[in-house]
This record gives C-alpha cells, sequence and structure tokens, in this order.
C-alpha cells in the first residue's frame, strides 16, 4: 500500500483507543470534549479517525507539559530509598 494511502486509511475508534492507551469510552469523551484527533465521518451512523490526524495529534501532544499534581506518584518530593 502507498504510504501516502496509508496515511488517508480511517480507522475504527476502537482501534484509534488502542494507539492511545486509553479506552473506547475516554476516547469518545474525549471527542465530545473537543480534545482528541479529527473524527472522520463515512456515514450518519459510522465515524473513525484518519492515522494522518491521530499522527498529528500525537505531535502536538509531544513535549508538552504535564500538571504534576496529576501524577503524585512521579512527585519529586517523595522520600528517598535509604
Amino acid at each position: 500500500m502507498n504510504p501516502r494511502n496509508e496515511e488517508d486509511r480511517v480507522i475504527s475508534l476502537s482501534e484509534a483507543a488502542v494507539q492511545l492507551s486509553v479506552s473506547t469510552a475516554t476516547l469518545r469523551r474525549m471527542i465530545a470534549a473537543g480534545e482528541a484527533p479529527t473524527v472522520t465521518w463515512m456515514s450518519p451512523r459510522r465515524c473513525g479517525i484518519r492515522i494522518r490526524h491521530l499522527r498529528e495529534y500525537l505531535d502536538q501532544r509531544a513535549g508538552k507539559p504535564v500538571d504534576p499534581s496529576r501524577f503524585p506518584h512521579l512527585s519529586e518530593n517523595k522520600p528517598q530509598a535509604a
């Protein structure tokens, strides 16, 4: 398959959720909140995400600062092992 065609392939929300390491329900909530890759509608009842849009979304998210309060187990203030 031509690499250009591969980038334009539309995958299901379930497949996209696997690629993002989230549940399908979480992906649907992200879509509803406008915090997900662009959704492509193939019919009034069927949607998915183009591989190109999934890659662009991940590239935009790479290196974004993370709120440390969301990950207390990674805090630099935790006690050091003896």
